[in-house]
């Protein structure tokens, strides 16, 4: 128990305060703006955008299908940082899903099986333990971190992505937030 609080614990620690993971400059593919029921102003993002970006499923032991859970973030090749809600219940399996943001094209990402979900003391945030290291592309990378003495100004803007509820959206899409 207390290794995976301090698992934990160093994760967190390295997404807040910065590390030594691969930071690249984002640059959002513009398009024009479509409506969105999940992220209100939200704009499809092309493949590489938000290498971090996977979407977590789970297949039931009764159904043929993956249905989508959720949504994470690469912090290493072997761990994503995501909900608590997002880790495997009973009689399931789950799956991250990287390289991967429109339905409507051809699959050609990485899919990995989670073997472990560690949860945070607080349960705000889990670690999700892949079977495999993910290998990393321009499609596909660990989340950008800032540096550690980064700071930011009240108001500043903030950018967002993600599926949202449900399976009605095609792509995956970003927003500002203020």
């Amino acid at each position: 128990m207390l290794r995976k609080a301090v698992i934990v614990l160093a994760c967190c620690t390295a997404l807040v305060c910065g590390g030594t993971s691969a930071v690249r400059q984002v640059k959002p593919h513009e398009v024009e703006p479509r409506e969105s029921s999940r992220i209100e102003g939200g704009i499809p993002v092309a493949l590489g955008d938000f290498p971090w970006h996977v979407t977590i499923d789970a297949h039931y032991d009764d159904s043929q299908y993956w249905v989508f859970r959720c949504e994470g973030a690469i912090i290493s090749n072997l761990f994503l940082i995501a909900s608590p809600q997002c880790g495997s219940q009973e009689g399931e399996e789950i799956r991250a899903v990287a390289g991967y943001v429109d339905k409507n094209e051809p699959y050609t990402g990485q899919d990995f099986s989670v073997i472990e979900t560690i949860v945070s003391p607080v349960s705000y945030v889990a670690l999700l333990k892949l079977s495999a290291p993910i290998e990393f592309t321009p499609n596909i990378g660990p989340v950008m971190l800032p540096p550690a003495d980064a700071t930011s100004e009240p108001g500043a803007q903030m950018i967002v992505t993600g599926w949202g509820e449900g399976n009605q959206v095609d792509n995956i899409v970003r927003t500002k937030l203020d």
